[in-house]
C-alpha cells in the first residue's frame, strides 16, 4: 500500500494527471478517479446528483434490484467481503414504544483521515447522543447492531476496541445490545426498523430499498442520492424535522437510482470487465480505449451509461416487485461472459495469492 501511495502523493506534488484505479462494489468494471485516491467523494457525489431524478428503464431497475436480491438472498458471491453468512431472522428483541430505531455502525476504519470523510463531530458517541437528545426516542425501543466486521480479525487485529465503545454507550443508554458475532439477521431487523441510523455504511442501501427513513451521521457515496436526513454536525440540527417527510416509494426509487447510478453509470467499463469470482476476471478486448483518454485530458468521469426512462412507468413495476419483497423474482442470473472476452493474467507471486483467497471463505478474502 506505502508505494501506490508515495506514487500518487509525487504525482500530486508535481502537477501529474493521474487516475486512481480499484476494484468496484460488485465486482464487474473499474472504479477509475482522477487525481484523487479511490476514496474520494467528489466525483461519484456528482455523477449521483445528476441521475437521481431521472428515472430507470425496466432493465435498469432489474439490474440494481437483482444486486440488492443477492444481498437478502445471501448469494452474493462476487462481494469482497461478505459477513454473517449463516444468519437467522429474529423478532425485534427490543421493545416497539414509538420509533424503532436500528443503529449500524460501519467498518470505517480504511477512510479514517481522509477529507472527504470528515464531518463536524468529534466522534460518533457525541453523534449519537446528541441524536437522541434532539430526537427524543424511547432508548428501550432502539438496537445498537455491532458491525460484523468487528467480531473478525484482519491480520493481527479485530474491532474489539470499537465494539466496546459502542457497548458501554449503549449501555449507559439504555439501548438494546446485538453483539458483533451474534448470528441475528441485521436484514430481518432493518426490515423491522422504523428508521437506521448510519455513518458511511451500506446498510443504508438495503435500508432505503425497503423505504426505510436513513439517518446519516456521516459521509458516503450515497450522500447525494436525496434519501437520507443529513445530521453531520450540530448545525444540521433542522434536518431532523425532515424525518417521516419522504414515504417509503419515495425513499425506494431513490435508492434504486443511487445504486445504478453508482453501480452502472459512475464505474467504467461495467460491461467490459467481467468478475468470474472474487479474484478472476475477463474482459473485452475491443474496449472501447478514448473514454480513458478524454478521463485523463479532461479529468472528468463520463457515466458509463447515460441512458435513462422517459417516465416512471417501467421503474413502478421493478418498485412494486422490491415492495412485495419477491427476491427470487429479482434475482436476476448472472449474464455469460461472452466467449470472445480475454482472461486476466495475474504476475507471479499474485496468482499464488488468488488461488489461496479463492479457497477462503467469502468473508475473509
Amino acid at each position: 500500500m506505502e508505494g501506490p501511495r508515495a506514487l500518487l502523493e509525487a504525482a500530486k506534488a508535481k502537477g501529474i494527471p493521474f487516475v486512481s484505479v480499484e476494484r468496484t462494489w460488485f465486482g464487474d468494471g473499474l472504479m477509475l478517479i482522477p487525481d484523487q485516491n479511490c476514496l474520494a467523494l467528489d466525483e461519484v457525489g456528482r455523477v449521483v446528483a445528476e441521475y437521481k431524478d431521472k428515472p430507470l428503464t425496466e432493465g435498469q431497475a432489474r439490474a440494481v434490484a437483482s444486486l440488492l436480491a443477492a444481498r437478502f438472498m445471501r448469494t452474493n458471491t462476487l462481494e469482497w467481503r461478505a459477513y454473517n453468512l449463516n444468519a437467522e431472522s429474529l423478532a425485534w428483541p427490543a421493545q416497539s414504544n414509538g420509533l424503532k430505531l436500528l443503529i449500524t455502525p460501519s467498518s470505517l476504519n480504511e477512510f479514517d483521515g481522509h477529507p472527504d470523510w470528515r464531518t463536524k463531530w468529534p466522534n460518533q458517541i457525541a453523534a449519537l447522543d446528541f441524536l437522541f437528545d434532539h430526537l427524543k426516542v424511547d432508548p428501550a425501543s432502539c438496537i445498537l447492531r455491532c458491525h460484523p466486521n468487528w467480531g473478525e480479525k484482519i491480520g493481527l487485529r479485530d474491532g474489539g476496541l470499537a465494539e466496546k465503545m459502542y457497548t458501554e454507550w449503549a449501555l449507559r443508554r439504555g439501548v438494546h445490545v446485538i453483539g458483533s458475532k451474534d448470528r441475528a439477521s441485521t436484514l430481518s431487523l432493518i426490515a423491522q426498523a422504523d428508521a437506521v441510523v448510519v455513518n458511511g455504511g451500506s446498510a443504508a442501501f438495503e435500508a432505503g430499498a425497503l423505504g426505510k427513513q436513513v439517518i446519516a451521521l456521516g459521509t458516503s457515496i450515497y450522500q447525494t442520492a436525496g434519501f437520507q436526513v443529513q445530521l453531520y454536525g450540530p448545525d444540521d440540527v433542522d434536518n431532523l424535522s425532515l424525518i417521516g417527510r419522504q414515504t417509503p416509494d419515495e425513499i425506494a426509487r431513490l435508492v434504486l437510482r443511487f445504486a445504478y447510478a453508482f453501480n452502472f453509470r459512475f464505474n467504467q467499463y461495467v460491461g467490459d470487465v467481467r468478475a468470474r469470482t472474487t479474484t478472476q476476471y475477463a474482459y473485452n478486448p475491443e474496449s472501447d480505449g478514448s473514454r480513458l483518454e478524454r478521463l485523463l485530458e479532461t479529468r472528468h468521469i463520463e457515466a458509463d451509461d447515460t441512458t435513462f426512462a422517459s417516465d416512471c412507468t417501467e421503474e413502478d413495476r421493478v418498485l412494486q416487485l422490491l415492495h412485495d419483497r419477491r427476491w427470487a423474482e429479482l434475482s436476476e442470473t448472472t449474464k455469460p461472459i461472452p466467449h470472445t472476452y480475454r482472461s486476466v493474467h495475474r504476475r507471479g507471486v499474485f496468482r499464488y495469492l488468488d488461488a489461496v483467497r479463492e479457497r477462503m471463505a467469502i468473508g475473509d478474502r
